[in-house]
């Protein structure tokens, strides 16, 4: 190899490891260092963050918080809906709870009016728009169409809540738990009816946990968290998992999951007795990138939630909020062996076109998709059996994926474009 392309490689490996170096997970001084249980941010500017008989609001970024301090009342969870108004529920002392609306980012609250839960624990809330929402106790799920005013309980069973999304107007997925396994729910007319998906007998654990193990992306495609990853594309009726994931080592607990996408998913996992980690995950888990999220001592982390594909945010116990605009940086990639739909491509590393050998079996259309490391699609078009061939000159040198797609199956590759 000559002087002056042994420098060339040298100067875009440079230029590769320098991006990686520079995307990473900023934590966000507060001053308000409480035990954090939930955040939601309605855009980069706007903010808040609830906690014990906390609640601080941020209207320019996280440079500038307000505190509000409400006595004897723990904050469960926060979320934005459509517009400014925002929800809250939270747990008063003794078995009472509260559900408080804001309708100018945070600003100011009213309390509205109690539900008849019982002794049972309020886990979370969820709302589709300002009108229509839901909040989950231990057995029970209520619904409110008036913002909060009125609710009706449509669901009630001597199960746990472990989890529940409302996708649309009517639409409404549940997990429920009991001593012995999982079973997930549905219902398309606003929990009127209920339809029994199916049943896992591993299940029986999540319902001691206040995590968030499922995320569907949309009415079809699942992903679901109980020590390892698992993906569903027909509702949650049947799901595929991945390998198990090992860090330093040792196999991880995978606990937390946000999806902003079908494609993109943010996991928490731990490997005691080390800090815990940030994992993104594309295409179902096919490569598994472990980001730049730092070590945050002894404090663990209670909520983590995504903006889009690229903003996140994660809260801590020890009063700590950490966020990621570009996808969280890059310790290390692992890609899983999913071999559906094996192929070869050269040259890697590439200049301007990448030339592909599959199997194509006649009567199939494959699709090529090229993203980058953030999983953000860049490229995505047909390919001609004859002659395979992707043209990548538009894009600047680093690494990428190259996927393709076809009924037969799928695989994803990595490769470099000088």
């Amino acid at each position: 190899m000559n002087i002056l392309k042994q420098s060339s490689i040298i100067m875009v490996l440079l230029v590769i490891h320098s991006r990686f170096v520079s995307a990473q997970w900023i934590e966000v001084v507060t001053g308000y260092p409480f035990y954090f249980t939930d955040a939601t941010f309605y855009d980069e500017l706007n903010g808040v963050i609830v906690g014990n008989e906390s609640l601080i609001t941020t209207h320019d970024g996280g440079n500038f918080w307000t505190k509000l301090q409400f006595d004897s009342i723990d904050f469960v969870e926060v979320i934005f809906t459509e517009d400014s108004t925002m929800y809250s529920i939270a747990s008063l002392s003794g078995p009472s709870h509260q559900i408080l609306r804001s309708v100018n980012l945070g600003d100011t609250w009213i309390s509205l009016n109690p539900i008849p839960a019982g002794s049972s624990s309020i886990r979370s809330i969820n709302f589709i728009n300002p009108d229509t929402g839901m909040v989950a106790f231990e057995h029970f799920l209520y619904k409110t169409i008036d913002g909060g005013d009125n609710w009706s309980e449509i669901w009630g069973s001597g199960g746990f809540l472990t989890w529940f999304n409302l996708v649309g107007q009517d639409s409404i997925k549940m997990l429920q738990t009991n001593s012995f396994n999982g079973y997930i729910y549905e219902s398309t007319n606003g929990g009127g009816n209920w339809q029994n998906l199916n049943f896992n007998d591993d299940l029986e654990l999540l319902f001691e946990t206040n995590d968030q193990p499922i995320d569907f992306s949309d009415w079809n495609h699942g992903h679901f968290v109980f020590g390892n990853y698992y993906y569903s594309t027909d509702g949650g009726v049947s799901w595929n998992g991945i390998p198990y994931y090992y860090d330093q080592g040792e196999e991880t607990d995978f606990q937390k999951i946000e999806c902003p996408s079908d494609s993109v998913c943010y996991v928490m996992a731990l490997n005691i007795p080390y800090a815990p980690i940030i994992l993104k995950l594309l295409n179902h888990g096919e490569t598994i990138i472990k980001t730049d999220f730092p070590d945050i001592g002894n404090g663990g982390v209670t909520s983590l939630h995504c903006l889009n594909d690229t903003f996140c945010y994660v809260t801590t116990s020890n009063g700590r909020l950490f966020v990621t605009k570009n996808g969280g940086g890059v310790v290390a990639i692992t890609e899983t062996a999913q071999n559906d739909f094996p192929f070869s491509f050269y040259p890697n590393p590439a200049i301007d076109q990448l030339h592909l050998s599959f199997n194509f079996m006649q009567g199939n259309k494959t699709f090529a998709t090229i993203t980058n490391l953030m999983g953000v699609q860049l490229l995505s078009e047909p390919l001609n059996a004859s002659d395979p061939v992707i043209d990548i000159s538009i894009l600047p040198p680093g690494i990428y994926f190259i996927g393709l797609k076809t009924d037969e199956g799928s695989e994803v590759n990595k490769f470099m474009k000088q």
